[in-house]
């Protein structure tokens, strides 16, 4: 009697352990293959820019830039580019001036840019609200009485016009990479898979800009058996 109660005492303990220890894999595995919040922002991100180049955006750096192939006044720049979730451009940096100077010269002509002193007449101002207060570029002057509160950036540099000109526009649109990196850093460093570093690179991806090599889309593994095209 004494011996069959011990065999059920220890049956059970051995069930409980077994129990304590597939529930243990299975919340292992359930951690492991569900996503983490960086790695869908990623995704997404990554989802989006593939869409938004087939519309016509540019990458470069941490902003997509979009160049109008039509001519509308400065206020009506401005409401398509916030149509699409973006805005005027707003240069910030010599190398951002370099990469719309290219756009520019693509052009052959002037293009709207988020600049204006339509709020205070002489205090030329960027649509995010910043001040223009750079000494890289220079604004020339309005020369005579006209009101010309809107500035479009040309071959020969940037210039006040009136704001009802018709011109092509550059829309910007910023990247929010700052709150996939703060992601990135609380979950630490994620090592790629086996699969990941030895496939080969997608041809299909989107490059995401330089500070962000982690945003690099895993890339498919080729097919097994596939044969390669001649080179």
């Amino acid at each position: 009697m004494e011996i069959s109660l011990l065999r059920r005492a220890l049956w059970f303990h051995i069930t409980v352990i077994v129990s304590i220890g597939l529930l243990s894999i299975l919340l292992n595995s359930l951690h492991f293959n569900s996503p983490s919040p960086w790695k869908e922002g990623r995704e997404h991100l990554l989802d989006e820019l593939d869409e938004l180049t087939l519309q016509g955006w540019m990458l470069h750096d941490k902003s997509l830039y979009r160049v109008s192939t039509t001519k509308k006044g400065w206020r009506a720049s401005r409401e398509d580019c916030q149509k699409r979730k973006a805005d005027l451009v707003v240069i910030n940096s010599r190398e951002e001036l370099n990469q719309v100077s290219r756009f520019v010269s693509r052009l052959m002509g002037s293009s709207w840019i988020g600049l204006s002193d339509q709020e205070k007449e002489g205090t030329l101002k960027w649509v995010d609200g910043t001040p223009m207060t750079s000494s890289w570029r220079h604004v020339k002057p309005r020369d005579d009485g006209g009101a010309r509160d809107c500035v479009v950036a040309g071959e020969d540099g940037w210039s006040e016009e009136p704001c009802n000109r018709l011109h092509h526009w550059i829309c910007e649109k910023v990247l929010d990479l700052d709150h996939l990196e703060a992601e990135r850093n609380k979950e630490g460093s994620v090592m790629p898979t086996e699969e990941e570093e030895e496939a080969p690179a997608s041809q299909s991806s989107t490059p995401l800009p330089t500070c962000c090599p982690w945003a690099k889309r895993p890339a498919t593994p080729a097919t097994p058996g596939a044969r390669r095209s001649p080179q």
